[in-house]
């Protein structure tokens, strides 16, 4: 009797396996299949993104990298400018400085011509006006002869 019971125990844990296997195959599977397949689908998509990004990484440290190159080459431009400007300024100025210093000697001249011409003027009247009254009365007599004088330095003196 314990053979029969062993048998029929031994035969109902072969048909719950059968059973098992049979509901696992036909209902479980296909569902873990799909899940299995959408999860490693996902996994695909996720490293072909970290990949992507990987790439976007790479190429955005590249661009960095020359764009750090690109603007310390035009800040060694713009230091080279300011230099340039800086020495064509000073050039400039010690130019203009020179020419004011031109400028101011020669109005320097003309403003001492234009005084001494000026009291030159002056001084030729006033001995004008002398010379006339000292002849004027040494020639008191001859009138004539003064005025004749007088005329001969007015000629001179125009000349």
């Amino acid at each position: 009797m314990i053979s029969i019971m062993l048998f029929f125990r031994i035969l109902n844990l072969i048909i719950f396996a059968i059973l098992f296997a049979y509901i696992f195959k036909q209902y479980i599977y296909p569902g873990l299949r799909q899940q299995i397949a959408h999860y490693l689908g996902n996994l695909k998509n996720l490293k072909s993104s970290i990949s992507l990004a990987k790439q976007k990484q790479v190429d955005l440290d590249t661009d960095y990298v020359q764009q750090k190159r690109e603007a310390q080459a035009l800040l060694d431009n713009v230091k080279k400018w300011n230099m340039i400007i800086a020495h064509n300024k000073e050039k400039i100025d010690y130019e203009v400085a020179l020419r004011l210093k031109a400028i101011k000697h020669v109005r320097d001249k003309q403003e001492a011509h234009y005084a001494q011409s000026l009291m030159q003027k002056r001084l030729i009247s006033q001995a004008f006006n002398e010379a006339t009254l000292v002849l004027r009365n040494e020639y008191s007599q001859d009138r004539e002869k003064a005025e004749r004088v007088i005329d001969e330095i007015i000629k001179v003196v125009q000349k």
